[in-house]
């Protein structure tokens, strides 16, 4: 606590001296300033999802000083938020198209009391205080990104490294505004824990009359990008007003990048241990008389990231007569991702398989078993080449209306429809460092096949009994990113083509589909028989279909041209197909057949396995197969993980069933739908409120009260392991639930939620403001947590006794039967307004927490062959509630001589019913205590110069991660929960641009300059867990304007 105090107030001083420097330094010029009518609003009819926050001038003829640049978007925005009669944050369309934001989750991330998740360098997800349990609407109506259930990485091909609700796929270019929501009333849609965040779109009857077109060409660059050095960015927005009655909008959007992220996971594997003291345990790994944390293995990873993405909207807006006015809107992206991996995954040990720590040499380890530096004697050596190809498309219709006569009453209607569809096609190569057998011809052997190594050269020991330790390595934690150097005499490991066999291969696909329906009809009128005071009374009535449809599949070769056989074993039976291309693997119905051993059997070295078979699936190494191999150099440049990595060629794998079928042609394959891992999830919800408001700007105060009712029905169908499954493969492992007779299962939930709620703002003074809200809402669960069936992922190992075979090492699963997340929240808020774009802010909130779905990882046993493993399993599941407390402060303010600054700060307090063997009620994953963002901007005549920070304070991790991790006490035989948790970080953005002309200027952009990487801890603050480092970001272009 007091270090991130400590680092609190750096910051805080830190930002005032750039703010008081900037302020020296431009003290002598003056800013230009010019007025403008502000538009009329066409939007200003009833809302059922969006209270107006009219701009100042909008509704009282009263003109609007307006500013060119950022300095005129902040004060869009603190407009917004002072007459609104909520609590909102906004940014506006100027602010979003000069920041350096490559989507809306970075045009979000500095307004006060929001912070975002990042993905290889780019803005994902949106918290508010926190809270990522939001709603997304575009224009008030329910929206669909294309990413509202994805998953990438080696685990997505078993249902795993799931996430949802990312805003990558949505430029910030096509949208006008966004406005985000931290207290509801009755009108809002229904969905948003934390809060809700509403997209808007341009109207062309927003403009001038006329033609008006403007946008902007960039070039951007990734520090360490390897698939092209510069690639382009751009936008183009057009609009065309007739005369106030007819307005065309049209956009289009094109993003191009490529980012190279250095990463370091080691959540991969759930296989950790508590290794016990020499002296204690006959377990190999008890080499020192002190216990210690050993990883199963640390992935470090070089990704290479190509993001494409394309974008366009199209409007019109026709006011019929003068009360009539209706509107169509249409959102369409298109998105493509294609990342590529290659992988050293360093051993430390794999289900009691390793030596452990070579104590004849130097080590360090703490009082909490954390290793500092050792070295580590190791066994198997691997990498691997994984690549995702991901294509998805989004559509979002709109078309309504409203109806104003200048009356007491008026109505509005929408329609909505919303379409999404994901598809990702991924593959993964193995690749064995050390002596990895398969059989092979050989002239002693009486039928001509004996089993022996594919690469002799290489150290040999898969088994510490007969081969003793194969290799060492000299790891050092250094705290957040370890180094590590392999020891001679093999000391080119991973980069020695000697060494390299292409182990297992295989492919699969995900694939989901959302298609969502809304339609809501809204009246209002003004009660103007109360004449007391001002009373206007709103109702409305909302429907919304959604139906998601997801799929895992997995590409399965049919090897029976190779003499697989399909066979039947204690009332499970299978087929001649296989997930899993190895070498090693065998036939598994002659192995039965042979041995009458159960199923397991079928790879080489295996208990009951032949010793002398023809192999199944051919092999290959980087030296009988060469035009397969890659050098990776310059592997991982941001830390010492090895110059150099031979891996599969990753520019074969683009497209996965290609190449993985190019290189078995004589086993035809055919994708095949994991049942357990698959579903879909049906909801309908109707809702209805009524609300009313009170007072006016005379009255000086304004009250909202009301209630929303949503009645909700949701049906999760998913599929369920029979009691005698049928796998068209050669093993349950080796199909990965691919059976053709699934058990069906569906399970229904209906549930009602009363959600009142109620809004005060007093008008203490003409220039100060207090607020009060308190409202109940409700958020629905991820459809991965509802949908996913339990998932047991195997790897091949090796066991003490010299054992091959296939052992449990983890999984992973989800939970039908979930409740929604639900809160009691109250606000209170204090304003004062002064100058021209000067503002003091200062809000309180707490929000107590029913339900809250939380995802933990116990230490299972699933039985395998080796008559059962122990790993964790990861699910959600419903927890006992929390709450979160805290304040917030902003200070905005523009000097008149070119110089201002706009900073918050939030705190935010929290307990949740997670535990771990070390604590109890955590905080709520990804709630931070401390928040900071800081901006400092001058700008004279053409000249624009900006610095941006946001920082955040250490959390319970948030993401797919899990907040909690099980390890395995191999002295004691239990598992002890550790807690994991996201570093602190912090971003420095900067933008200079120029204005030549007020039709052009270009701009230079610069994202994360202090080259600040993503890291997570396992419970003590010394044992690194993950690391994403993906460098800096450069944007250098133009922007422009014309119009009639």
């Amino acid at each position: 606590m007091y270090g991130e105090l400590k680092m609190l107030r750096r910051l805080l001083m830190g930002a005032a001296s750039c703010a008081a420097l900037a302020a020296t330094l431009a003290a002598p010029t003056a800013f230009a300033q010019s007025t403008q009518p502000a538009a009329p609003d066409p939007q200003a009819a009833p809302q059922e999802t969006a209270p107006q926050a009219t701009p100042a001038g909008q509704g009282g003829g009263v003109e609007e000083i307006i500013v060119t640049g950022f300095r005129k978007s902040l004060a869009d925005a603190l407009e917004n938020k002072r007459q609104s009669n909520l609590i909102i944050e906004s940014v506006t369309a100027e602010d979003m198209g000069k920041m350096p934001d490559q989507d809306i989750a970075e045009s979000l991330q500095r307004l006060s009391g929001v912070q975002i998740d990042r993905d290889n360098g780019q803005g994902t997800r949106v918290r508010i205080r926190g809270l990522s349990q939001n709603v997304t609407v575009l224009n008030d109506e329910p929206f669909l990104s294309g990413l509202e259930a994805y998953a990438s990485g080696e685990g997505s091909g078993g249902g795993g490294n799931t996430a949802t609700n990312s805003l990558e796929a949505i430029p910030s270019d096509l949208i006008a505004g966004v406005d985000v929501y931290k207290s509801p009333q009755a009108s809002l849609v229904e969905g948003g824990m934390g809060g809700i965040i509403n997209l808007k779109t341009r109207s062309a009857l927003d403009t001038p009359q006329g033609w008006t077109v403007g946008g902007n060409f960039r070039m951007t660059t990734g520090e360490h990008a390897r698939m092209e050095d510069w690639t382009p960015v751009g936008a183009i927005v057009g609009t065309y007003n007739f005369n106030n009655k007819i307005g065309i909008t049209a956009a289009f959007s094109y993003s191009e990048t490529d980012t190279h992220s250095d990463m370091m996971q080691g959540q991969n594997r759930s296989g950790w241990a508590i290794e016990p003291a020499a002296g204690t345990s006959t377990n190999p790994m008890a080499t020192i008389p002190q216990k210690y944390i050993s990883p199963e293995l640390l992935y470090f990873t070089d990704r290479d990231t190509d993001r494409t993405r394309i974008s366009g909207q199209l409007g019109i807006d026709y006011a019929v007569t003068d009360s009539l006015t209706l509107n169509a809107d249409w959102l369409h992206s298109t998105y493509d991702i294609l990342t590529q991996e290659a992988s050293n995954k360093l051993w430390f040990n794999s289900n009691g398989l390793g030596l452990g720590i070579d104590p004849s040499q130097p080590y360090s380890i703490d009082s909490n078993g954390v290793i500092k530096s050792a070295t580590i004697r190791a066994l198997g050596a691997e990498g691997d080449s994984d690549v995702q190809n991901v294509h998805l498309t989004a559509d979002n219709f709109h078309f309504g209306g409203k109806w104003d006569n200048g009356g007491p009453f008026r109505a509005k209607f929408k329609v909505a429809y919303a379409t999404s569809e994901y598809n990702s096609d991924s593959a993964q190569q193995d690749v064995e460092y050390s002596q990895y057998n398969a059989a092979q011809p050989c002239a002693t052997s009486p039928n001509g096949y004996c089993n022996a190594p594919l690469n002799p050269l290489a150290p040999g020991g898969s088994s510490p009994v007969s081969h003793g330790p194969a290799y060492s390595f000299n790891y050092v934690n250094n705290g957040t990113l370890p180094s590590v150097s392999y020891n001679a005499p093999y000391a080119d490991l991973i980069s020695n083509p000697n060494n390299a066999v292409f182990k297992s291969a295989w492919a699969w696909n995900i694939h989901s589909k959302d298609d969502l329906w809304s339609g809501h009809a809204d009246g209002e009128y003004d009660a103007d028989f109360i004449k007391a005071i001002k009373t206007t009374f709103t109702a409305g009535v909302r429907y919304t279909d959604d139906k998601i449809n997801y799929s895992l599949s997995h590409y399965e070769l049919d090897k029976s041209s190779a003499g697989q056989t399909g066979y039947c074993s204690n009332g499970t039976c299978y087929g001649t197909y296989g997930y899993y291309m190895d070498p090693a693997i065998l036939n598994e119905g002659m192995t039965n057949a042979a041995t009458g051993a159960s199923p397991g059997g079928n790879f080489v070295g295996a208990s009951g396995a032949p010793s002398q078979t023809p192999p199944v699936i051919p092999a290959q190494t980087a030296l009988t197969a060469p035009n397969r191999a890659q050098l990776v150099n310059n592997f991982f440049p941001t830390g010492n993980a090895g110059n150099s990595i031979l891996v599969q060629n990753l520019s074969q794998m683009q497209n996965p069933v290609q190449w993985l079928q190019g290189n078995f042609p004589q086993f035809p394959g055919k994708m095949v739908r994991d049942p357990i891992n698959s579903f879909v999830i049906e909801s309908q919800r109707v809702s209805g409120y009524a609300m009313a408001d009170m007072g006016s700007k005379e009255d000086r105060f304004h009250l909202n009260i009301g209630a929303r009712i949503v009645d909700t029905v949701q049906k999760v169908t998913a599929g369920a392991l029979p009691a005698n499954p049928i796998y068209i493969s050669d093993e349950s492992w080796d199909g990965s639930n691919a059976i053709t007779n699934p058990d069906v299962v569906t399970a229904e939930r209906h549930y009602t939620d009363i959600l009142p709620s109620m809004n005060l703002v007093l008008d203490v003074a003409p220039d100060q403001k207090v607020r009060f809200s308190a409202a109940r809402v409700m958020s629905p669960p991820s459809p991965y947590d509802l949908g996913r069936g339990a998932q047991y992922n195997f790897t091949r190992e090796t066991n003490t006794a010299g054992k091959q075979g296939f052992a449990f090492v983890g999984g992973s699963g989800g939970n039908p039967n979930l409740d929604p997340f639900r809160a009691t929240q109250i606000d209170i808020g204090y304003e004062w307004y002064f100058g021209e774009q000067g503002a003091l802010t200062f809000g309180g909130f707490y929000k107590s927490i029913d339900t809250f779905i939380q995802t933990q990882t116990t230490s299972i046993t699933v039985m395998d062959d080796f008559g059962g493993s122990t790993a964790g399993f990861t699910a959600p599941s419903n927890g006992a509630g929390g709450s979160i407390k805290g304040f917030e402060i902003g200070a905005q303010y523009a000097f008149d001589f070119g110089v201002g600054f706009n900073a918050n700060y939030t705190y935010s307090l929290s307990t949740s019913s997670t535990h771990t063997d070390f604590a109890q009620d955590l905080p709520i994953p990804g709630v931070s205590l401390h928040a900071l963002t800081a901006q400092t901007y001058y700008q004279r005549g053409g000249l624009e110069a900006r610095l941006s920070y946001s920082w955040r304070s250490s959390a319970v991790n948030g993401d797919a991660i899990g907040s909690t991790f099980a390890i395995l006490d191999a002295t004691t035989n239990k598992s002890v929960t550790y807690g994991v948790f996201s570093r602190p970080y912090g971003q420095l953005d900067a933008q200079i641009a120029y204005q030549f002309t007020p039709e052009f200027g270009i701009t230079f952009e610069a994202i994360n300059l202090t080259d600040e990487s993503q890291e997570t801890y396992l419970q003590f603050k010394n044992q690194p867990f993950t690391y994403v480092n993906a460098g800096r970001r450069f944007m250098l272009g133009g922007r422009f304007k014309f119009g009639s």
